[in-house]
């Protein structure tokens, strides 16, 4: 998926469960009487057109009916929040020979972390830092590499390239694959 489609998704799915908590919570006050202390009556603002509407609001059962309806659309809307709200981070790397029971598991933040480090002591590279993320099916390093004025980007591509490639070997993952934010430095680091 693009960025911009999962944008879109995560906030059609804020606005989704915000509205199911809503709706709860007004069926949950009416439920206890709180909503019709605050709204006033329709039969006080006029009759309604939808006389049928107007007597099963007004029977006995409405109020726990609309409790009921109310708090599942609440708990509704609070599980939709939590799953929109999930990250994309990895958080255990099942390594490929396991079995059923995932019982190899990768540290990918250290494996990341030694690769950035390894990234770092290249020439012409200040500093860089990452995450792992599951996006479509496969395993993404996303990486923030910042290299000094003078370096040659296409050694440095090159550095990045081959650092992405010691990590999948390391992950036995061949899919691994990366996104690359690269900045340039104001200014040449001073010699120590």
């Amino acid at each position: 998926m693009r960025r911009g489609t999962i944008g879109f998704d995560r906030s059609v799915g804020v606005v989704l469960g915000v509205v199911l908590v809503l709706l709860g919570l007004l069926g949950i006050g009416w439920w206890q009487g709180v909503l019709l202390r605050r709204v006033p009556r329709a039969a006080d603002a006029g009759r309604s057109a939808a006389s049928g509407l107007d007597g099963a609001v007004g029977a006995s059962w409405w109020p726990l009916v609309a409790g009921i309806v109310g708090l599942v659309l609440a708990v509704l809307g609070i599980i939709w929040l939590l799953r929109h709200a999930a990250s994309r981070g990895v958080r255990r790397y099942r390594l490929s020979g396991t079995g059923k029971t995932g019982s190899l598991t990768a540290n990918h933040g250290a494996l990341l972390a030694a690769a950035c480090a390894d990234l770092t002591d290249s020439r012409g590279i200040r500093s860089a830092s990452g995450s792992m993320s599951q996006e479509g099916g496969g395993l993404i390093a996303d990486l923030r590499v910042t290299a000094d004025p003078g370096a040659d980007l296409s050694a440095v591509g090159g550095d990045i390239d081959r650092t992405v490639g010691d990590l999948a070997r390391a992950l036995d993952d061949p899919t691994v694959s990366y996104r690359a934010r690269l900045s340039v430095a104001r200014r040449r680091k001073l010699p120590a």
